[in-house]
């Protein structure tokens, strides 16, 4: 997964969000720099090229370590095509 590109498909802010000092825009490409594990059971975490985020404490880890964004708001782009937001709604029609 590292290096794919993937199109976010959800910019809404929530839980956590406040941590963050750069956050994504829905139809905009990214590129995956490293996957991690989630608070959540079973839900992945992207770390994106074009965003940085200053590491934060993770109580619940006793570490600290820079806030992901959930996978859930991408879709991976198969060939690393990039589509727009447009392209990919009248994929789904």
């Amino acid at each position: 997964m590292i290096g794919k590109k993937v199109l976010c498909i959800d910019s809404r802010s929530g839980k956590g969000s406040e941590y963050f000092t750069q956050w994504i825009e829905e139809g905009e490409t990214y590129t995956i720099r490293r996957v991690e594990g989630s608070l959540e059971p079973g839900k992945q975490r992207f770390l994106l090229k074009e965003i940085k985020n200053s590491p934060i404490f993770v109580g619940e880890l006793g570490i600290k370590a820079e806030p992901g964004f959930s996978s859930t708001r991408f879709v991976v782009l198969e060939d690393d095509l990039a589509l727009s937001e447009k392209e990919v709604k009248e994929e789904v029609i």
